[in-house]
């Protein structure tokens, strides 16, 4: 009996051996060849950004570039003031004192791949009658969190009247991970993000802050095991992003603004039930998909995929509008639109 239990305790030690030796010889292959994260591409926005330790990433302050997007090579000016917000010209600081409707959210708010006249901002300014100048404060690659985290900080800096968010479906997927190279591993990042969690009553906090990329250590297995989760694992819940959703509206509600969420959909797979991410905040929505025109999907930047002129300037009036419903709910429609 013994020699038995000798005989498969020795079994035992040899495979555990050999798995261990196998989880080396992995984990050095992964390092030797840089794998997974191979960073060999870098994002037009992360030449525009450094580290933030809060937000994960910002613009860098007074700063001024021409990038080029899309098949066409379109060479695009892009200027920051001294907050980092995205502004028409050179030098431009916004008033803090001026009735302000501050715009967050990703590229899309950002108005990545057009100029400044033609993104979002540009377009709610030029429309005719609108009150308030227009803080950019979208940053590619944001998720919700970082854009409520970007409200937060800067709301009351200005006289805040409105707060528009811009959800495009990707951020579920963007508030549900800290390191955005378990998307993109061959895209150079600045560093990590925030991520939330939420407590035992279910409100959002910060659970793992932004780190630099050379702070991290860890295994590379772990690593990639991360990332095939992200690839082939389950969508990420609802439960999260909505919790976002309701605290972005009462950070804006406690400056005295009104807000409103644009839910952007255009060619992608979606996966969210908009009544279950967005129910009870139906009075705050534009959504695109209510009628939107035809070519709807086809309103982007060649073999860019991010929204063109047009794409804009048929959201910004129905953004307007919906800011109109909320100061005077007896003309809300009730369409989402």
């Amino acid at each position: 009996m013994r020699a038995r239990r000798s005989g498969v305790a020795g079994r035992v030690a040899l495979a555990t051996a050999a798995v261990a030796l196998a989880l080396a010889a992995g984990e050095l292959a992964l390092r030797a060849t840089g794998r997974p994260f191979t960073g060999q591409y870098r994002a037009p926005g992360n030449r525009l950004a450094r580290f933030d330790a809060e937000l994960g990433w910002s613009y860098l302050p007074d700063h001024s570039a021409v990038q080029p997007y899309g098949t066409e090579k379109r060479p695009v000016a892009i200027h920051f003031d001294a907050i980092g917000s995205r502004v028409p010209t050179p030098g431009l600081q916004r008033d803090p004192a001026a009735p302000s409707l501050l715009l967050i959210g990703g590229s899309y708010a950002m108005g990545h791949g057009v100029p400044y006249e033609e993104s979002l901002a540009g377009q709610l300014e030029r429309l005719a009658g609108f009150p308030y100048q227009v803080v950019s404060l979208g940053v590619q690659g944001y998720g919700t969190d970082q854009a409520l985290l970007a409200l937060e900080r800067h709301g009351a800096r200005f006289d805040t009247r409105a707060v528009v968010y811009l959800f495009i479906p990707d951020h579920l997927v963007r508030n549900a991970i800290a390191d955005r190279r378990l998307v993109a591993p061959r895209v150079r990042f600045v560093g990590t993000k925030p991520r939330f969690a939420l407590d035992g009553d279910g409100r959002p906090f910060v659970s793992e802050p932004p780190a630099r990329y050379e702070e991290l250590g860890g295994s590379r297995l772990l690593d990639l095991a991360r990332v095939l989760w992200v690839r082939f694992g389950p969508p990420p819940g609802l439960a999260l992003t909505r919790a976002l959703l309701l605290r972005m509206k009462e950070s804006a509600e406690a400056l005295g603004a009104r807000f409103v969420v644009i839910r952007w959909t255009g060619g992608e797979r979606i996966t969210e039930p908009p009544a279950a991410l967005f129910g009870g905040l139906e009075a705050h929505l534009v959504d695109t998909d209510v009628d939107r025109p035809p070519d709807w999907n086809e309103w982007r930047i060649p073999g860019d995929g991010h929204p063109d002129a047009r794409a804009y300037a048929h959201v910004a009036p129905r953004v307007a509008a919906r800011l109109a419903a909320l100061e005077d709910p007896a003309g809300m429609k009730e369409d989402g639109g």
